[in-house]
């Protein structure tokens, strides 16, 4: 399996519109490649994992991964040992967005300074999104459970049987 290269990065200040663009740009790639996968990274100030609950405490105790459930609906994996970006090396998609993380280096990156500039910036990216993903090979044979691909990558990143 082979992870997709097409990533793209959206900068600015606080309240600049970042997530706007990100919605935007989701939605015309949903439009436009139907069955495409999207990652979207977000980096954060605040903290989910909060202090004294029980993710906190299994963390603190020395869980490698912690993983919490909401119900049927929702989940969210704490991994408290990695360090840095490397997490987007594991994740099966074709697409992934980076909302942040301005201390990275990412190729496509797009800054935004404030809400006038929201539409433009959809349409840069997704343009730059569109070639990227003409450039890369597809494999739209893939139709395994997306947990499937995501233990296959790590096991293909660590070399594991």
């Amino acid at each position: 399996m082979e992870i997709m290269g097409c990533i793209a990065q959206i900068k600015g200040k606080k309240d600049s519109g970042k997530t706007a663009v990100i919605e935007k740009v989701i939605g015309m790639l949903r439009t436009n490649f139907p069955g495409i996968t999207i990652a979207v990274f977000k980096h954060s100030h605040h903290s989910l994992d909060l202090q004294g609950k029980d993710t906190d405490r299994f963390r603190r105790a020395g869980a490698d991964v912690i993983v919490f459930q909401e119900g049927e609906e929702e989940s969210v994996i704490f991994l408290p040992g990695f360090q840095g970006f490397k997490l987007i090396d594991l994740i099966p998609v074709d697409v992934v967005l980076i909302e942040g993380f301005s201390k990275i280096d990412v190729s496509r990156s797009f800054e935004i300074d404030n809400v006038s500039q929201i539409e433009e910036t959809s349409r840069k990216v997704f343009e730059n999104l569109v070639e990227c993903l003409k450039v890369e090979k597809r494999n739209d044979e893939r139709k395994e459970d997306p947990l499937v691909l995501f233990a296959l990558s790590i096991l293909k990143k660590y070399g594991l049987r």
